[in-house]
């Protein structure tokens, strides 16, 4: 009777034990997002076509906050905006920036968010991955964004 009972107890203990963590799991991605990243090219989801800013290019900077809010800036603009996770994707909402003379770099920034902008939601939807001190952010099916830990 007392192996049932310890049986009892030990199938009781693995049945609450084994919940949902996909909340424990999304919070562990936006943690991997929280800091200050720098845009260091463009290029294609296989790494060809590899663009680079100019020597000299003011860095974009793209910050994700503890209580997520996300910040950016490019040479001549700020954005401002909320962002969360959904697996391994980053959905930037509440989306608002400055809009004064940009150069080429960030008018590839521009393009690459406005690419990734959902046109129902208006939300910017990426798929993310961060590996060591490298975030890549894709976009167009096959676009990267290649970001590093400022």
């Amino acid at each position: 009777m007392r192996f049932y009972n310890t049986l009892f107890f030990f199938i009781l203990f693995l049945l609450f034990s084994c919940g949902d963590d996909d909340g424990n799991s999304n919070l562990n991605l936006q943690s991997k997002l929280i800091d200050r990243w720098e845009l260091i090219r463009f290029q294609n989801s296989d790494g060809t076509n590899i663009v680079e800013p100019q020597t000299g290019e003011t860095p974009i900077i793209l910050n994700f906050l503890e209580n997520l809010d996300f910040h950016a800036t490019t040479t001549s603009n700020e954005i401002n905006g909320n962002f969360t996770t959904e697996q391994e994707k980053l959905i930037i909402t509440n989306f608002a920036t400055t809009l004064v003379s940009e150069t080429d770099w960030g008018i590839m920034f521009y393009e690459a968010l406005e690419a990734a902008r959902d046109p129902n939601s208006l939300e910017i939807i990426m798929e993310f991955s961060v590996s060591s001190e490298t975030l890549r952010l894709s976009y167009n099916e096959n676009k990267d964004m290649v970001l590093i830990r400022r």
